[in-house]
């Protein structure tokens, strides 16, 4: 609460100060509520009538918030995001955002009593771990009884004379489409020194991944290596984007990763049997390619990606003390065309994942933030093909299509299907030969494993009551596949090991939000 009212007071000082500088400052911002209603989020219950064991659940399906271990549930949030825009001339800029994570009504440290009782407050010994229902796993959780943080802080001028400019500090971004890096939610560190040459931008970017952090994992298969005196993990990029026409863009990027501590390469944490291995110094590169194209009506948007790289791995088993090698790729196409008061919408995407029998990581790696990427419950919500959360497509093959008709001037109708499959059968490393292993998210390994994930169809209505007034609703279905079978619980035989089907997953969020 402390960090909330010094940022407050900065902000009111910088608005009041204005007018000893010739410089514009604007406010603006917006204040939201939501509502959730999630069914069978775990499941308890499958059609047979067969209750599957619930930590099995709530393993597959890693819902990161405080909301994960309940089947049927229901809550309120509400949120707000307030922006000083600065501008000295039209060389010079910057900006500051303070923005609050979705905070539950009544939560705990949320509530009117607590809240009169000091709850969360540093200074009376009380203490929240996940306040304001920040995911946990997030790095805007926060501990002293407040959810607010700093979302953007920047500075962004031109080198007089030059067509050259260099923007600092905090700041929202993305490479290329943002199916690589995309940090549009909490924003990221970074310097980004960019020359303006035509219809051509040249860039070279340095985001500050992680600073101090280490290994990830569980206890039982952590293992940090201590003769390293360094812990950053830096993102470097150039990038140049070039537009031949008023109706395209096209853009390319070659980033390194230079992960010191394995805080993003991960991925071979995790294994069956015995044993246990981490993850230490590793390197990616990622190439990427992405295009906006208008076409008559249409819009076409797509994104390529290929990797390549290594990390240092520790522990058993032996077949891994060389390291893992990374070396993932995926493509994406969305496409857009008005008829009328008609929008259709259609996409495809494919991204590499790990291969049965083999000890590289074959699966994409992208760098997501926490929010909605398409899918409202396969990619954000539950856990994917690739084993976790907001991972984009790695590991899947999806195809979509949909429907946007503006049915009043204010309100609009739709939807959108995805059939969604695992690019490769879902694993998990075995920890004697170090290999990847064919096994069903859901349950222990299993000889019958799939690659069917299902349907999810979104349904949206989007209100608009006023110019600054929305009140937006998504009805989301999703019709588990093959892929969720539970193993071992008694409901039929499928090479001599139970199966079970993972109940169909239906979620309601409607967001009213007013901006400013």
């Amino acid at each position: 609460m402390k960090k909330f009212l010094v940022v407050m007071a900065v902000l009111a000082a910088v608005c009041m100060t204005t007018a000893a500088y010739a410089i514009d400052v604007t406010l603006s911002g917006e204040v939201a509520v939501r509502e959730r209603l999630f069914l069978n989020n775990i499941g308890t219950t499958n059609s047979s009538g067969t209750t599957p064991n619930s930590a099995t659940y709530t393993g597959s399906q890693a819902i990161a918030n405080s909301h994960a271990d309940r089947t049927n549930d229901a809550y309120t949030q509400s949120h707000f995001l307030l922006e000083v825009n600065i501008k000295a001339d039209n060389n010079i800029k910057g900006k500051l955002a303070l923005f609050n994570d979705w905070d539950d009504w009544g939560g705990s440290g949320r509530g009117a009593i607590d809240q009169l009782r000091g709850y969360g407050n540093s200074s009376d010994g009380s203490s929240n771990s996940n306040v304001g229902n920040v995911p946990a796993n997030s790095q805007y959780n926060q501990a002293n009884g407040s959810s607010a943080f700093i979302r953007e802080a920047w500075i962004d001028f031109m080198v007089p004379g030059t067509p050259v400019g260099l923007k600092a500090g905090r700041m929202l971004g993305q490479l290329g489409q943002g199916w690589f890096l995309r940090s549009q939610y909490g924003g990221q560190d970074a310097w980004l020194l960019y020359a303006n040459l035509g219809s051509t931008t040249i860039a070279f970017q340095d985001v500050k991944v992680s600073e101090g952090q280490t290994n990830q994992g569980t206890a039982t298969v952590k293992i940090l290596d201590t003769t390293r005196s360094f812990d950053d993990v830096d993102l470097y990029s150039f990038i140049a984007t070039i537009k031949p026409s008023d109706t395209a863009t096209i853009s390319f990027d070659l980033s390194y990763l230079n992960d010191r501590n394995g805080v993003v390469l991960v991925s071979p944490i995790g294994a069956s049997g015995s044993g246990q291995f981490s993850t230490g110094t590793g390197y990616l590169w990622n190439l990427g390619m992405s295009y906006n194209v208008k076409a008559g009506p249409a819009t076409i948007k797509g994104e390529f990606d290929v990797q390549n790289g290594h990390v240092q791995t520790f522990g058993s088993p032996a077949a891994l003390s060389g390291g893992t090698d990374y070396g993932g790729y995926q493509g994406i196409v969305m496409a857009s065309v008005p008829v009328g008061i008609v929008t259709i919408n259609v996409n495809g995407a494919y991204g590499s994942g790990n291969r049965p029998g083999s000890s590289n990581y074959s699966a994409y790696t992208p760098m997501l933030d926490i929010t909605q990427h398409y899918t409202y419950i396969y990619e954000y919500r539950n856990k994917t093909a690739a084993g976790g959360t907001y991972l984009g497509f790695a590991n899947t093959t999806a195809l979509s299509a949909g429907i946007m008709v503006q049915a009043t001037k204010s309100v609009a109708v739709g939807f959108d299907t995805w059939w969604l499959q695992a690019t490769e059968y879902p694993t998990v490393r075995n920890a004697t030969t170090g290999n990847f292993v064919s096994k069903p998210l859901n349950g222990a390994q299993d000889s019958a494993n799939s690659k069917d994930l299902g349907i999810e169809t979104d349904f949206k209505v989007n209100w608009q009551i006023s110019p600054n007034l929305s009140w937006n609703t998504q009805l989301c279905w999703f019709a588990t596949g093959a892929a969720y079978r539970t193993p071992n619980n008694g409901v039929a035989n499928v090479g001599g090991v139970g199966q079970g089907w993972m109940d169909d997953i239906y979620t309601i969020q409607g967001v009213l939000m007013l901006k400013f």
